[in-house]
């Protein structure tokens, strides 16, 4: 019933938004000119508009400080330029400018913007440079590398964030600054139920974190904490009906609250520029 009404509530602005964008394009005829919008992104209660000017357009409650301008809107104004991208979390969201910086703002709980913090944060700030890519989750963010590597920060409750990060910091669960997870990866996901997706450069897909109704694609009701290959063999269903009756049994459910407790230092080797 939560998740039904979240996204209930989810809908309600994207659809005001989408009348108020249609108002402006209709304003075009008496000669105001149209916003060319070449991206849309949306939060939980608040939506990002990205122009082809590099001009960035928000709308909606800012909640903990996720639109990064302090203000409230039932219509979409300017909230940062020189934007080549951006991504919409629950209550996050993640810019990144054409210099390759990438800035956060909102809600950080969690460390989720990757500065180092878990203080919200009202004003973007800048947490990673030389990206190409962002990818903001409910309460993880991915920050893609122009060299490929793919670096994560925030919540690690299903291991989303990869069991490498027990290997320097042991048993911790929120990531407060960007910590490297693989390279050779040509673009990156954060999902929003704890999971995250990767497509490598050769084509193939890996994937992380939580697999409620096995949707990384394996049998086994648990959490990846190394990387899952996505397999995608054509099998009969005289074969998928055997493994389901006698294979890939379920494993023991990860207890995140048992196996993983909260962070409350960053890793040794996390790094933000």
């Amino acid at each position: 019933m939560k998740t039904f009404m979240s996204r209930c509530l989810q809908a309600v602005p994207m659809t005001l938004l989408l009348i108020a964008v249609s108002s402006t394009a209709n304003a075009q005829e008496d000669g105001v000119e149209k916003p060319a919008v070449v991206a849309i992104s949306g939060g939980y209660y608040h939506s990002l508009f990205l122009m082809k000017d590099g001009s960035l357009w928000g709308a909606g409650t800012n909640i903990s400080g996720a639109l990064g301008d302090g203000e409230w809107s039932p219509t979409p104004r300017v909230i940062m330029t020189d934007v080549s991208a951006a991504s919409a979390g629950a209550v996050h969201s993640l810019f990144l400018k054409k210099d390759g910086t990438a800035w956060a703002t909102g809600q950080n709980d969690d460390g989720r913007l990757g500065n180092g913090t878990k203080t919200n944060q009202l004003r973007p700030v800048s947490v990673a440079e030389n990206v190409s890519a962002i990818s903001a989750g409910d309460v993880h963010s991915l920050f893609l590398r122009k060299d490929g590597s793919v670096w994560g920060t925030g919540s690690n409750r299903f291991r989303h964030l990869g069991d490498a990060l027990l290997e320097v910091q042991p048993r911790d669960r929120h990531v407060i600054s960007p910590y490297r997870i693989m390279d050779g990866v040509s673009s990156a996901f954060a999902g929003r139920n704890h999971d995250s997706w990767f497509v490598m450069r050769d084509g193939s897909v890996l994937a992380l974190g939580n697999n409620e109704q096995f949707k990384l694609g394996f049998m086994g009701d648990v959490s990846a904490g190394k990387p899952i290959k996505i397999s995608f063999l054509r099998r009969p269903p005289a074969e998928i009906k055997e493994r389901q009756e006698t294979g890939d049994k379920p494993l023991r459910r990860f207890n995140p609250e048992v196996d993983m407790p909260i962070l409350t230092k960053p890793p040794r080797n996390a790094v933000t520029k």
